[in-house]
């Protein structure tokens, strides 16, 4: 199974192993995987583009036998990233302070962040927070009075820009029906959990964030929502990198899987977890050890197959990602009136078209399907793909 990973796969995987990973100790050892590496160096550079994870083994690239022109054009990408950060993280702050009478609290990217040893090279694309439901409306009207530009509206979340054009995603709520079963219960633990914030920090800069348990559950959600568009290695650092500091053998005992299990979540912990040690250096909890090993193979597979947002595959596959949605009628009801809402500017504007959006989006889908001018023969194969991935997802205990 694992002969479907590349050379260029497995070396990025021991970059990031030696940056973030445990240390063997064993001088030789590492010398001989640095030189080893330094041979690979472009192969691994675009991997960890693709992945989005680009600045996080910036010590162990200093130590590779490389150009100082190859060098200098890693460090030049990287300076550029952590620029982005701060920018963030400067329009965080100012987020937080328009935000300061509401409850709140800032998820994913920052809150995931914190937990890494040098935050600012993990890298980010936009903030993300989330607001008690009582809150909802008075934080569209700060934001809205704060000069915020409003975009669109996708049920989860509502779309705004800063004046510098940095994207901010203001939750309603973190998931919903077509992903967790338990969607409510999750939900209401992160809206429960708000009251009770705690201070989170990354590089000077201090937000609120959820409780440790609940930030925990977040993280994990995370990966089970990039699980159907395209997961990538960051996802599964964040988780690894809050485990490493949070979940050792005691927690996840007492308070953790409990929790996990309550939101579907507990086979995707261990799952996931088991691959970190397996394949990123993840070395002290075992509470892991029994996850299903060929799982795990097939999990690290497919993230290198479709990379951060499913840049390996083009943003992933139209049919597969569509097929996904149709599992169940839940599921196909909530993604094509998400679909159409997103999709049909005259829904956008007038509300009582806003029930009919589901039917947009069946033709809006069908007149893609019809301009893709693929043969049969490939739209049968993506099928097939479809149904082996949505059994996969099963198997992972993220899909009903």
């Amino acid at each position: 199974m694992l002969d479907q990973i590349t050379k260029a796969e497995l070396n990025t995987l021991e970059i990031i192993k030696l940056a973030l990973g445990s240390s063997d100790g064993d001088n030789g050892s590492t010398d001989a995987k640095l030189h080893e590496l330094s041979g690979d160096w472009n192969e691994i550079k675009s991997e960890l583009a693709v992945q989005t994870i680009i600045g996080l083994p910036v010590d162990v690239v200093l130590k590779l036998d490389i150009t100082d022109k190859e060098k200098e054009e890693y460090f030049y990408y990287v300076a550029r990233k952590v620029k982005k950060v701060y920018n963030i993280l400067n329009a965080q702050k100012e987020l937080c302070e328009v935000l300061k009478d509401i409850p709140f609290v800032i998820i994913k990217g920052g809150a995931a962040s914190m937990y890494y040893p040098k935050p600012e090279y993990r890298q980010m694309g936009d903030i993300d927070v989330i607001v008690a439901p009582e809150s909802w409306e008075r934080a569209v009207l700060l934001l809205n009075e704060y000069g915020y530009k409003q975009g669109d509206d996708i049920d989860r979340h509502i779309h705004f820009k800063t004046k510098i054009g940095l994207e901010i995603e203001l939750h309603r709520f973190f998931v919903d029906a077509k992903q967790n079963k338990d969607y409510e219960l999750f939900n209401k633990k992160i809206y429960d959990a708000i009251s009770r914030s705690e201070v989170g920090e990354v590089c000077g800069y201090h937000f609120p964030v959820l409780p440790k348990l609940e930030n925990g559950l977040v993280l994990l959600g995370h990966i089970r929502q990039h699980l159907n568009s395209g997961l990538g290695l960051r996802q599964i650092l964040d988780w690894m990198m809050y485990v490493k500091i949070n979940v050792d053998d005691d927690y996840w005992d007492s308070e953790f899987c409990k929790a996990a299990d309550e939101v579907n979540l507990k086979t995707l912990a261990e799952i996931v977890t088991s691959l970190c040690k397996k394949y990123l250096g993840l070395d002290n909890v075992s509470w892991c050890d029994d996850a299903d090993e060929e799982l795990v193979d097939e999990l690290i597979i497919y993230i290198l197959k479709k990379g951060n947002f499913g840049r390996k595959q083009g943003g992933s596959n139209v049919t597969v990602r569509v097929m996904h949605n149709f599992r169940n009628p839940l599921a196909t009801l909530k993604y094509l009136h998400e679909g159409g809402m997103f999709n049909w500017e005259a829904a956008k504007k007038h509300k009582f078209l806003r029930p009919f959006a589901w039917i947009y989006q069946i033709g809006h889908l069908l007149r893609k399907g019809l301009a893709r001018k693929k043969g049969i023969n490939t739209f049968v194969g993506e099928m097939k793909q479809s149904k082996n991935e949505v059994e996969f997802l099963r198997r992972l205990g993220v899909m009903d």
